[in-house]
């Protein structure tokens, strides 16, 4: 009984901040409205709409995740949540097991599951429909099949591990060297055979998706297609080594065809036809061309994505933790990344020095870390990182805590100096730090597509206080002030988007809806013209075109722009029901359909 009290407080202490963010979520404005262009890209799929028949560009293991969740209890992200959290749970047990095995002392292996258990990075992810969780038990469940390998399946068994988190994200393949050479140095009997079977095992289980990326395009995709774009994305004249867009390419977040493989850029060079493996090579050739002209501008990268991936400081791309600690209380309540990546530091120094099996654990842990040097660093890939990280952050603070039972101070010095510096470069070297703006936005846009509209209100005045020009709260605001009627004030705000981002249709769209409500549909015909021009397959913008044409009594012309928003409708549109129901009036004067409006919801 005894034994089993260390490992039942780690699941207890997983366990409870879970539940209470749980219920937090269920509360909060996106709750049942995933954001960012990952996340509603699996949710969109899941629930039913087809993906591209092209290579997989995301994480195919997730898709299939949340497909399956889809499928047993339909759209409910409530049980996407939970099943994440019991990924979080299992986690921190194969932590503390993994960290036992290693280092042979409870006191490490208990600090390595506590931390696993408690760090608000893990508990934060997980509770978005994002691949960190599932990723993170893969890479635990490969260290603890690594560490307390027993008999003849162990070795493919190993390998199917490796390869299943490949699935979840390919840089998980880094792993695969460093095992084979584990099972080299440190396995039993036929070593050789034992490196080959875990081989075969990760081939086994990567096989089945390159397989279907060759029948779909009939080129070779080994599981996505992201490797150009990312290395582009992390390696350019503008970049700041975190997840900044190159310059030209946007697309609309969770669209399934929409520009995610940054296909149109790539395409104005390789052409229409051009495949994802030909697109992903042109972008890793512009990374590889810009690296090679520019060393210096490299290394300098290369810094700042060292300080990204070892700071406390939690960087946003799709979701910002700062934002979600206001709605989820609990999530402030738990310890910050720093307190287990300072001693994990540490850890790694006296693992490596140490040698055997421990120096390889570190290298290990290491070479997953330098994987993110390469492209870019955001808070919610570093999560995976973090879970290789804490059986060495248990490993330092146990001979820390040691110092304290036996004081030697010949001992004393140096442990507590690589522990200052962690520290220091943990908490104090400086990174760049984005605000809750644009969470706040992104709250305020949940709560009024869900009708709440002074909520979304206050919401958006909060985002635009912190970023006066920023044009996409200011879009939001616009939006926001309309539906509440303040259609004036609604009307400047949009107008000054329109300035700061000349170049979205989206923008002129719903700035043109405002002036239709204003009555001045001659100036609302001219500014959805110009969204058009801007964005020609913009949909939307030709419905509106064709209620601002009907109301003008200019019927033909309505019918036209109609007929051409619902030849571009995205599969599923809510508002394509009432065009369809303005379309059968015009051709039918006698069709009975709900008195004319201004056109679709505000994009």
């Amino acid at each position: 009984m005894r034994r089993a009290a260390i490992p039942l407080t780690i699941l207890l202490l997983a366990t409870l901040p879970r539940c209470s963010y749980l219920i937090e979520m269920r509360a909060a404005p996106t709750a049942e409205r995933p954001e960012g262009g990952d996340s509603i890209f699996y949710d969109r799929v899941a629930a039913g709409e087809p993906r591209p028949a092209r290579a997989y560009f995301h994480s195919p293991l997730y898709g299939w995740l949340v497909s399956g969740v889809y499928h047993v209890v339909g759209r409910n992200l409530t049980a996407v949540r939970l099943l994440q959290h019991l990924f979080g749970v299992l986690t921190a047990l194969l932590i503390y097991l993994c960290t036992l095995e290693l280092t042979g002392r409870r006191l490490a292996a208990a600090l390595a599951g506590g931390l696993q258990a408690l760090l608000v990075s893990h508990v934060f992810y997980e509770g978005h429909l994002l691949v960190a969780s599932t990723l993170s038990l893969c890479v635990a469940l490969v260290l603890f099949l690594l560490t307390r390998r027993r008999g003849a399946l162990a070795p493919p068994l190993l390998g199917l591990a490796i390869g299943v988190a490949a699935l979840g994200r390919p840089t998980a393949l880094i792993l695969l060297p460093l095992v084979c050479l584990w099972l080299w140095r440190f396995g039993e009997g036929a070593r050789r055979r034992g490196a080959a079977l875990v081989v075969a095992g990760s081939l086994a289980a990567i096989f089945p998706v390159t397989l279907r990326n060759y029948l779909v395009e009939g080129d070779l995709v080994p599981v996505t297609s992201n490797f150009g774009l990312n290395l582009y994305i992390g390696n350019n004249p503008a970049a700041r080594g975190s997840y900044n867009l190159p310059e030209g390419m946007w697309f609309r977040p969770g669209e399934p065809r929409a520009d995610f493989r940054g296909a149109a850029v790539a395409r104005r060079e390789l052409g229409r036809g051009a495949t994802s493996a030909q697109i992903s090579s042109w972008w890793a050739r512009r990374a590889l061309r810009f690296m090679a002209q520019d060393p210096l501008a490299v290394v300098k990268l290369t810094g700042r994505k060292a300080a990204l991936l070892v700071s406390s400081y939690e960087h946003p791309q799709l979701v910002n933790l700062a934002g979600y600690s206001e709605v989820c209380p609990t999530l402030a309540l738990l310890p910050p990344a720093g307190l287990l990546i300072a001693p994990g530091l540490l850890g790694l120094g006296l693992l490596l020095a140490e040698g055997g099996r421990r120096r390889l654990f570190a290298l290990l842990a290491l070479a997953y870390g330098a994987v993110f040097l390469l492209f870019f660093v955001e808070g919610r890939y570093r999560a995976t990182w973090l879970v290789l990280l804490a059986p060495a952050a248990g490993y330092g603070l146990a001979r820390v805590l040691d110092l304290f039972r036996q004081w030697s101070g010949r001992r004393a010095a140096p442990l507590l100096g690589g522990l200052a510096l962690a520290a220091a470069l943990v908490f104090l070297v400086p990174v760049e730090r984005i605000g809750p703006a644009v969470q706040y936005s992104v709250f305020g846009r949940a709560l009024a597509q869900q009708g709440k509209a002074e909520a979304a209100l206050r919401w958006y005045r909060r985002a635009i206080a912190l970023r006066p020009g920023d044009p996409l709260i200011l879009e939001g605001l616009g939006i926001a002030q309309s539906a509440v009627g303040r259609h004036g004030d609604a009307l400047r705000s949009l107008e000054e988007a329109a300035r700061l981002w000349p170049e979205s249709g989206h923008v002129l769209n719903n700035l043109a809806l405002v002036q239709q409500r204003l009555g001045r549909l001659d100036l609302a015909e001219r500014t959805l013209w110009r969204a058009i021009e801007r964005e020609p397959a913009l949909a939307e913008a030709y419905a509106n075109l064709g209620g601002v044409l009907e109301e003008q009594g200019q019927t033909a012309r309505a019918r036209e722009a109609y007929d051409a928003a619902l030849r571009l409708a995205p599969r599923g549109a809510g508002w394509i029901p009432l065009v369809q129901n303005r379309l059968a009036r015009l051709r039918d004067p006698g069709h009975r359909s709900p008195p004319n409006s201004p056109g679709p919801p505000e994009q």
